[in-house]
């Protein structure tokens, strides 16, 4: 089971509601919710994954970890590393410039 999923289980499990609540309320499948949760299945796009921790109602610090683990799980760690070494790069210049994964990579689903 990846860091994702087991986070993702944990969450789950924390909200109290069903399976079948989050699926319906996310506009996600009931299965892929728990092969998600069980993780025999890897993330959706970004904007199911972005759907379903809403439902969730994590705080934004834990919205934010869930969703690293997201893009680790889509890109892959090396691929995320590098990418969040040149964010780190471009925020620290004077420009201003902030660009989402998508934005950067493309969609991956």
């Amino acid at each position: 089971m990846s860091s994702f999923s087991s986070m993702l289980s944990a969450y789950i499990e924390e909200s109290g509601m069903t399976i079948k609540y989050i699926a319906e309320k996310s506009g996600l499948d009931a299965t892929l919710v728990t092969k998600l949760k069980n993780g025999s299945r890897r993330p959706a796009n970004r904007d199911k994954m972005h759907q379903l921790f809403l439902v969730l109602g994590l705080s934004p610090a834990d919205y934010t970890q869930l969703s690293n683990l997201c893009e680790i799980e889509l890109m892959g760690k090396e691929t995320y590393d590098k990418y969040k070494a040149v964010v780190g790069l471009i925020e620290s210049t004077e420009l201003n410039i902030t660009l989402s994964p998508i934005e950067k990579f493309g969609r991956y689903n």
